[in-house]
């Protein structure tokens, strides 16, 4: 795919989850949806709808893989792309950082109860 056809397919998803959190802000069916962590344990009584619950530990799922390709995405760069450094070198770069930080954090530094949950929606979604 062709660099400008991806950035408009990356503006129409960052537009599209824009307008789904805007929704669940406005529609009131959709509000439990934004509720998590200390917001879910009011005992609110919530729709069942909303009760597809995964521990929030399984979040260190979703930076592994984000680590497993941000490795892939830099090796190519510098496999495939132009020799020397460029904009896109430092990006993937950065973004395997940042994967590599995050990863680092929810392994050692963030330590999630045994009771903490997150919605299966916001897991998805990472």
């Amino acid at each position: 795919m062709e660099p400008k056809k991806l950035v408009e397919v990356m503006n129409i998803l960052l537009v599209g989850a824009t307008c789904g959190v805007s929704m669940a802000h406005v529609v009131p069916m959709l509000r439990p949806f934004l509720k998590y962590g200390k917001t879910l344990d009011k005992g609110d009584a919530l729709p069942t709808y909303v009760g597809v619950y995964v521990p929030k530990r399984w979040f260190l799922h979703f930076y592994q893989l984000h680590v497993a390709l941000s490795c892939m995405s830099f090796f190519l760069v510098w496999v495939v792309g132009e020799k020397g450094w460029n904009d896109l070198h430092v990006l993937t770069l950065f973004n395997l950082l940042q994967s590599s930080r995050r990863l680092y954090e929810c392994n050692n530094v963030s330590k999630f109860s045994a009771h903490a949950k997150m919605h299966l929606t916001h897991y998805l979604v990472g």
